[in-house]
């Protein structure tokens, strides 16, 4: 109003001040009085024109046809109602609007974007938007929303964008997004949402983005995902998780990313990602993770990031990396890895980005054999610096002589005997024995009861293979298995044996 006025002002400027006015004395009533009805049709017009606005608004019109497809208002307090009735979108953002009128947008049936982010909405009324049927995308993120009524979107059925982000929503009901079939993307993040029912995604069949990070998610239902059989990226970050169903991500084989960092996660049950067969990117960093079950990277042929840094992962279950052909990154740093098998020298190798460091390596004959396939051609064999034993601290792997990579009085426990490779799946078979040794007994030591078996100290183990100056008839078995802490031995307990 204030820009209108301003424009009425500088019409009667130039009235007044045109060079051909006639000198005072003359007679020039029909000439004033012409002007002056032109300035007070000027002022009708302005007054009266149907489609004016209440506030700064500025209103854009495309080039053919004439039409005003788009306004953006600033200084609201309330949503104006004389817009013009032919916009397609309203861009309300960053104002004081504290509610929304129930019958504010009844004359704009053309909608197809309302954008209401930043503001100070608390509630929205019943059918406050049933009259926007044409409706794509409506942004009400950055609010203080606290709750959703089962009907306030249940006439948007075009709706592709739902913008929830940033509220105080604690709960959604089952039901409240049951219209809304042809979703697309939906943010729910930075609210105070707690639990995931079962149905309230069930009718999401196209959705393909889903955020529902920085929330207070302690439990996620286990069919609460699924509808979602086109979902691309989910985001479940910065909540409360502990734990994850196996089935939970089952029906996601379209699943591209899966972001569940800062959770407080402390396992991952075998084959909980099986199906995410078209998964690019895992990120399961800070969380309480403490070890790598067998099975749990199975079928992630197109995994090519992989985070998960910072836990406090120490071991990693035989076969819980199989084949991986797509990897690119693997991020395992500021965990409490101590040890890595041999085999996974060629896998890292292979990695163009691997993080392992800031991990309490313990640099003795454990890594004997994988120091044995550094080459130094590896970025990543500049990352593992030896925390144990305490001659070594600080040191590089790499620059320890692998001769000097010696176990004094290491005690085996007694474990299964097959020793599996956690980078594979493969198991190494025991082999026959040696057929020079005469004294020596063809029995599997294994074969023997289980109440003479239990542990064994070796000492002055060999530097390298960590075989011992053994006489026994099982001599042939302990210089095969006992080569470093991947091998699985039990032993005779019976001292006459040896």
């Amino acid at each position: 109003m204030g820009r209108k006025l301003r424009h009425v002002l500088i019409f009667l400027l130039i009235l007044l001040k045109e060079p051909y006015m006639l000198e005072a004395g003359c007679d020039c009533s029909d000439n004033m009085g012409r002007k002056l009805r032109h300035v007070l049709i000027f002022l009708l017009i302005l007054l009266r024109e149907p489609d004016m606005l209440q506030a700064d608004c500025n209103c854009l019109s495309s080039s053919f046809p004439i039409t005003k497809t788009s306004c953006r208002c600033h200084n609201l307090t309330t949503i104006p109602k004389k817009i013009p009735t032919s916009i397609f979108y309203l861009h309300l953002e960053e104002n004081w609007i504290s509610e929304i009128q129930s019958d504010v947008f009844s004359d704009m049936p053309h909608l197809k974007g309302v954008y209401l982010k930043s503001n100070k909405i608390t509630t929205i009324p019943p059918g406050a938007f049933s009259d926007l049927l044409q409706l794509k995308q409506l942004d009400l993120s950055h609010n203080k929303i606290s709750n959703i009524q089962l009907d306030t979107f249940s006439k948007l059925n075009q709706l592709q964008y739902l913008g929830l982000s940033n509220n105080q929503i604690k709960n959604i009901q089952q039901g409240t997004f049951s219209k809304l079939t042809q979703l697309q993307s939906v943010d729910l993040s930075h609210n105070q949402i707690t639990n995931i029912e079962s149905h309230t995604f069930s009718k999401q069949t196209r959705l393909q983005y889903l955020s529902l990070s920085h929330n207070q998610i302690a439990d996620i239902h286990s069919g609460a995902f699924s509808k979602l059989l086109q979902l691309q990226k989910l985001y479940l970050s910065f909540n409360q998780i502990k734990n994850i169903h196996t089935n939970t991500f089952s029906k996601l084989t379209q699943l591209q990313e899966l972001h569940l960092t800062f959770n407080q996660i402390t396992n991952i049950q075998s084959h909980t990602f099986s199906s995410l067969t078209e998964l690019q990117l895992l990120g399961l960093f800070n969380n309480q993770i403490t070890d790598i079950p067998s099975g749990t990277f199975s079928n992630l042929s197109n995994l090519r990031r992989l985070y998960m840094y910072h836990n406090k992962i120490s071991k990693i279950q035989p076969g819980a990396f199989p084949d991986l052909p797509t990897f690119q990154e693997l991020s395992l740093h500021s965990n409490q890895l101590s040890v890595l098998p041999p085999s996974s020298h060629g896998m890292l190798s292979a990695i163009k980005d691997v993080k392992i460091h800031n991990n309490p390596w313990q640099c003795d004959c454990g890594m004997g054999p994988f120091r044995m396939k550094m080459t130094g051609s590896s970025s990543f064999e500049d990352q593992i610096t030896c925390a144990q034993p305490a001659k070594f601290k600080s040191q590089k792997l790499k620059d320890i002589n692998p001769e000097d990579l010696i176990c004094k009085d290491t005690t085996i426990s007694t474990l299964p005997v097959d020793i599996q490779d956690p980078f594979t799946s493969s198991a190494v078979s025991t082999p026959s024995p040696s057929p020079n040794a005469e004294s020596e007994s063809n029995t599997d030591p294994t074969a023997l009861p289980a109440s003479q078996l239990g542990t064994f100290s070796f000492n002055n183990c060999s530097k390298l293979l960590v075989v011992c100056n053994i006489t026994s008839r099982y001599h042939w078995y302990f210089k095969s298995n006992a080569y470093s802490d991947r091998a699985s031995l039990r032993l005779p307990l019976n001292p006459t044996q040896i």
